[in-house]
């Protein structure tokens, strides 16, 4: 999480998004089941629920809707 924090410290929550790799093979996370707990660590480390939305996936949604309409 405090990895996370840096990366938006540096380019803005706008412009940061967790990719898992999960289901592709070796990545961050072998399974999904993890991932919770780094949405759980976003909150309790000061998140707000709209930019954890963002960097879980709201941020990639907005990119991909924008490049296939």
């Amino acid at each position: 999480m405090e990895g996370v924090k840096e990366m938006v410290d540096v380019v803005g929550v706008d412009h940061v998004s967790i990719g898992t790799d999960a289901s592709s093979g070796q990545g961050l996370f072998m399974t999904y089941d993890p991932f919770t707990r780094l949405v759980d660590a976003m909150l309790c480390g000061g998140f707000s629920v709209a930019d954890t939305a963002k960097i879980i996936g709201g941020n990639y949604l907005r990119i991909f809707a924008a490049c296939v309409g």
